[in-house]
């Protein structure tokens, strides 16, 4: 069963005059990802889908888990990478709907297509395992996941929010009000209840 989303039209080019200047990028202003027909970089910019040179994965010294972490100083607004992963259709009803693990990822932009019984879908990255998978959760987050699209494609991103040094982890808050647009269920192998509940507020 194919899945279409509405069209998310841009406006012409993104008018960026440097390829690292998202904050400034008119696409990404509106949760457009730049390509070859909307932007002079033909979207190898910081508001592109490839992934970013200035991240790797790594072994962290602190929890001995995986983790992403910055090869060299990152501005705020870059985006690092696209989170990889099978698109999955899932009924709309919460009760007949099957459990989130640490892979998926539940996208709020609802399909066109197909209309019943499917109006939600997700990402599963558990057979993909994309660098952006690795992402580990934190309360103090210097990235966040968005959701975006061009055309008839939506896809998600991680987004840098604050400006990130290098050898910096980056990390993301998994608590739903801290993301725009997307919700994030992260590797159950990283992150436990403990860490999930330290960053509730009161």
């Amino acid at each position: 069963m194919a899945t279409m989303y509405p069209d998310a039209p841009y406006f012409g080019s993104c008018q960026c005059s440097a390829p690292f200047g998202a904050n400034t990028c008119r696409n990404a202003l509106v949760h457009v990802y730049c390509n070859i027909n909307c932007c002079p970089y033909e979207g190898m910019c910081c508001n592109g889908l490839h992934g970013s040179t200035k991240v790797y994965l790594a072994r962290s010294l602190r929890s001995s888990g995986l983790g992403v972490v910055a090869a060299a100083d990152i501005e705020v607004g870059e985006v690092l990478g696209e989170y990889l992963g099978e698109l999955e259709h899932l009924s709309m009803n919460r009760n007949v709907r099957p459990r989130n693990t640490g892979y998926q990822l539940l996208l709020k932009q609802r399909p066109e297509r197909p209309e019943h019984p499917v109006c939600v879908a997700r990402v599963n990255a558990e057979r993909m395992e994309g660098l952006m998978t690795f992402v580990n959760h934190d309360c103090e987050p210097v990235a966040k996941f968005v959701e975006v699209g061009n055309g008839r494609r939506t896809t998600v991103v991680v987004v840098t929010t604050e400006r990130v040094r290098r050898d910096q982890e980056i990390t993301a808050d998994n608590d739903a009000g801290a993301l725009r647009v997307a919700t994030l269920t992260f590797r159950t192998s990283v992150i436990d209840e403990t860490a999930k509940s330290s960053c509730l507020k009161t």
